[in-house]
């Protein structure tokens, strides 16, 4: 008689008492070895499975904790930025260096689940702080009081240029509106326009060279007649960011914190000190005297950019502004021609409403003549054959090719991020024929004159530029009875073609497309005069077929037939007055001279304008000082507080702007303020730092622009006094950046998207790729989750229209009224009467990108257990050729406590077939793909071996029963 039972032995695989451990091995923490004591004796029938499991990784056991793999994707991708080389250090200079390049460069990035790689670009409002429009010649009037400068309107006379956009109506109309005058110009009946100052969004652009010395300068400036500021490559400033989250688990509170923390790194702080002349020569080879003028503080995404400034000192007047802008446009004929480059290094950065259209369109201005693809610049693309009513055909000197053609398809591409462009053909004030739209039609520009017209070299022709920036005139049109502005010329299109690009079969006779079709939905190749060139068709309602009013306009100085002469300037004007694009250039804000208005005013025995270094000896004041108007060049840029939030249940991304604050006017906290009535009585905003967006905003007399001139003033009656409104913002329109960061490309496909940081978070590809928005569209809650590009501005709510609703003393009502507009005397004549628009700030926070889906808290349900105790497993799963060793168990990820997810004992139970012996057991854990877990050492398995055993009670019945058996046998 005998009975069986189950020999059980739990083995023991310990991270900590590993191998790997004693020699402090921690590569790789699912991996180890441990050594037995004794040999394990696996025979046949013996069966091995899990008896529990403790997987150990921080913060596996928060209930909201979010996984993190830390592992490559599998693919990289290139990005696209620029970057920015200084030369020739030069500490008495502001810039501290004498040239600055700006180029294009990328890098190739492995694309992980643990960070965020994207690239930013810089946006500035147009708000009318800090910003001039361009063009534009010089900033003051001459000979005019420091006043007066706030005062008087813009004009000519005070630097505007020749360039007026409304001179004829083939223009582009929304971009601009009529300024107030006050003072005449010399020409009677000029009327002049500006920028709309609608908070739009133009974003910086860096000159590819600037110069600020004469040394470096000299030789390296265009000729006297290709001298405009736009005969440059501006390339938008765009930086390459990582952040990078901490693999494993992490609170979403954490996350959010750490993301936004690196968001908003500091990354720069300096303290900017210069010495006078007289203090370097007196004290050579000693530290002397420097002067520490400011410091600044550069973020992640906030950070002082060279702009223009007052780079003229005390010892000028304000006719030297207009000296040096004539220094350089009439001096720049030699050698040496660094005739003004102080003018010139005051276009180091500027900013574009359109930047999609400049960076592709500037591509487009090349011809194939001379040199295959050689790039032209600021003078264009030419025309090759004639366009006539009998041939309404526009051949140019390019190339019909697939490079070619491509360059064109990218910037028709373009023009559908901004389809107001077509606005103009159906603005009745436009002498455009109604018709062409986003849809049948793409444009470029041409210019309205000749070459030997538009060239300012009399000798030579082929110097025109396309366009005209209005820096001087023409000596056919000293009169300005003529508008040599290029147009914007209107071309056939296809869209359902818009992919689509024909090859010429080689060899084959004729090398025309058929009648129908057209390489990306525009171009044909040459058949006649020059063969081979591409050619569009003119529109359907603005070209010469029929002759339309605007083609009747472009042959006004080739009147003998109805035709367009050949080699007609065209292409993409990079003017800053070209129709359909606009330039803003940041500005420092200083005033050259103090006064009352200025923030370098001068009150009591306080004069802002100069410094000094009191050395403590009886030397007079100011021996070594310094004129600090020289010296302020700079304006923060970026968004000074951006955020990656998490509201409980979703993450956020917001403040990609800089807000507006309550703030205070200039005299805030000054004792002389009674001297200083008209801008206000003093008296310091208590909620100064309050975020708010703005309606009608008052004067704060904080920066001086020639874009706000004629500055307003209070007006004070015997019972009341009120401000008047600045005419050059828009009234009614919301007020609430100064300035701000877009993100440009994340560079991920909607397949590469998944499983990335960003679908981790919950953002969709979708809420990030969508079609809502241009760069100028406020972001609201009807487009918040469908961008084409990222940025935010203040949430403003239905809600907030109670408030709009104000008496004539700017106290809100809270009614359901329409607001009302009063009228007040004219600050500049006493004898008008002009609107009040009560001032309305309101309180708002940004608005918030939400993500649209939840966190993913785990990626990956379970782990796997896999071990050399068994030979081979029947577990089908994980990646092909990623299994090293069997599965021999699961540990799901429901049982969570402390840092460790918990098995118990498993029902998966394994039959060794044949004999094995171990003296350590091997034990690894993965995730579902078969790729290595991420644990930390604290990590153990218990195994358990059932061996069955025979229980003998009757020794000698049962050896008779063997060898019965074994006689049988």
């Amino acid at each position: 008689m005998s009975d069986s039972y189950t020999d059980i032995t739990i083995v023991e695989a310990n991270r900590l008492h590993s191998e790997e451990a004693k020699i402090n091995n921690n590569e790789n923490t699912a991996l180890w070895q441990n050594n037995l004591q004794d040999i394990v004796h696996l025979e046949a029938g013996d069966k091995v499975s899990v008896q529990g499991a403790m997987v150990s990784e921080r913060g596996a056991g928060q209930s909201s904790s979010i996984e993190i793999k830390g592992q490559s994707l599998g693919f990289k991708k290139r990005f696209d930025y620029t970057e920015q080389f200084q030369e020739n250090a030069c500490s008495t200079i502001p810039s501290l260096f004498e040239r600055v390049n700006t180029f294009p460069t990328n890098d190739v990035i492995e694309i992980r689940d643990d960070e965020l790689n994207f690239t930013i670009q810089y946006f500035m409002s147009a708000n009318g702080h800090n910003q001039i429009c361009l063009p534009r010649r010089f900033i003051y009037r001459g000979a005019a009081s420091p006043g007066s400068q706030w005062g008087n309107a813009d004009d000519m006379d005070a630097g505007m240029t020749y360039f007026r956009p409304f001179k004829d109506n083939f223009t582009f109309f929304d971009d601009y509106y009529q300024i107030v005058q006050t003072s005449p110009d010399n020409i009677s009946g000029l009327k002049h326009f500006k920028l709309v100052k609608d908070n739009s969004r133009y974003t910086v652009m860096d000159r590819d060279v600037t110069h600020y010395t004469a040394a470096s300068a000299s030789g390296k400036l265009p000729n006297e007649f290709l001298r405009d500021p736009e005969n440059a490559i501006y390339y938008p400033r765009v930086e390459l960011k990582k952040l990078t989250m901490r693999p494993g688990f992490n609170s979403p509170e954490f996350v959010a914190e750490e993301l936004t923390r690196q968001l908003q790194k500091i990354t720069d702080e300096k303290v900017y000190e210069f010495r006078s002349p007289n203090d370097i020569s007196d004290n050579v080879n000693v530290p002397g005297y420097p002067m520490r003028m400011y410091k600044t503080i550069a973020t992640e995404t906030y950070k002082p950019f060279q702009t223009a400034y007052t780079y003229l000192g005390l010892g000028d007047d304000y006719n030297d502004y207009k000296k040096d802008f004539d220094f350089y446009y009439f001096n720049g004929s030699g050698q040496t021609n660094a005739s003004g480059f102080k003018w010139l290094s005051q276009y180091a950065t500027i900013a574009t409403k359109r930047p999609e259209l400049y960076e592709t369109g500037r591509e487009c201005n090349f011809f194939d003549i001379i040199e295959a693809d050689r790039y032209n610049g600021i003078m264009g693309a030419t025309t090759s054959g004639i366009w006539s009513e009998d041939n309404n055909e526009i051949t140019i000197e390019q190339d019909y090719n697939e490079t070619n053609c491509r360059k064109w398809k990218a910037f028709f591409d373009a023009q559908d991020i901004y389809p107001e462009i077509w606005n103009t053909f159906s603005d009745s004030r436009s002498g455009y024929t109604a018709g062409d739209t986003i849809n049948n039609s793409r444009w470029f520009h041409m210019n309205r004159y000749t070459n030997a017209s538009m060239s300012f070299n009399a000798s030579r022709a082929d110097d025109a530029m396309l366009g005209w920036g209005g820096y001087k005139l023409h000596s056919w049109n000293q009169s300005q009875t003529e508008n040599p502005l290029s147009a914007i010329c209107p071309v056939f299109y296809d869209p359902s073609q818009k992919d689509t690009f024909y090859p010429i079969p080689p060899n084959a006779s004729n090398i025309d497309l058929e009648p129908d079709q057209y390489t990306f939905g525009c171009m044909k190749c040459s058949t006649d005069t020059v063969v081979g060139r591409i050619k569009f068709s003119g529109s359907l309602f603005n070209g010469a077929k029929p002759v339309s009013a605007f083609f009747d306009m472009l042959r006004k100085d080739d009147t003998a037939l109805p035709k367009v002469v050949r080699e007609r300037k065209m292409g993409f004007d990079m003017h800053f007055s070209a129709p359909g694009m606009a330039y803003l250039q940041p500005f420092a804000g200083y005033s050259f001279r103090p006064n009352a208005y200025s923030t370098a005013v001068s009150t009591g025995n306080y004069n802002q304008s100069s410094g000094y270094y009191d050395t403590g000896a009886v030397a007079p004041i100011g021996v070594y000082s310094l004129d600090t108007s020289l010296y302020r060049d700079k304006l923060y840029i970026g968004a000074d507080s951006p955020k990656i939030n998490y509201n409980g249940t979703n993450f956020t991304l917001s403040n990609l702007h800089t807000a507006y604050n309550r703030g205070n006017n200039n005299i805030a906290g000054n004792p002389y303020k009674d001297d200083l009535k008209s801008i206000g009585d003093g008296t310091p905003d208590t909620e100064s730092s309050t975020g708010v967006y703005k309606i009608n905003p008052q004067e704060q007399y904080n920066d001086w622009t020639p874009d706000r001139k004629p500055y307003t003033f209070l007006r004070s009656g015997s019972n009341t006094s009120a401000r008047e409104f600045n005419t050059n913002l828009q009234p009614w329109t919301i007020y609430d950046s100064f300035c701000g960061i877009f993100i440009k490309d994340i560079n991920l496909s909607e397949i590469e998207w998944v499983n990335s940081l960003w679908d981790i978070l919950g953002f969709s590809y979708k809420q990030f790729n969508g079609n809502g928005n241009n760069r100028s569209t406020r972001i609201t809650n009807d487009n918040v989750n469908n961008l084409s590009i990222i940025t935010t501005n203040a949430e403003v709510k239905q809600t907030d229209s109670k408030i709009y609703v104000q008496n004539q003393w700017e106290s809100p009502l809270f009614n359901t009224m329409l607001p009302s507009t009063g009228t007040l005397l004219s600050g500049v004549n006493s004898n008008q009467l002009v609107p009040h628009f009560p001032e309305i700030l309101k309180g708002a926070d940004s608005i918030a990108i939400v993500a649209d889906n939840l966190p993913t808290r785990m990626i990956r349900g379970y782990y796997t257990i896999r071990s050399n105790l068994l030979e081979n497993t029947p577990f089908i799963g994980g990646k092909k050729n990623n299994t090293t060793m069997p599965v021999i168990g699961i540990v799901n990820k429901i049982n969570a406590a402390g840092d460790f997810y918990s098995s118990y004992e498993s029902d998966l139970q394994f039959t060794v077939t044949k004999p094995l012996r171990l003296a350590s057991i091997t034990v690894s854990i993965h995730d579902p793909d078969g790729s290595f877990a991420r644990c930390s050492e604290q990590s153990a398995v218990l195994f358990k071996i059932q061996k069955p055993r025979q229980v003998t009670y009757n020794v000698l019945d049962e050896l008779i029963q063997q060898e019965s058996q074994g006689g049988r046998r």
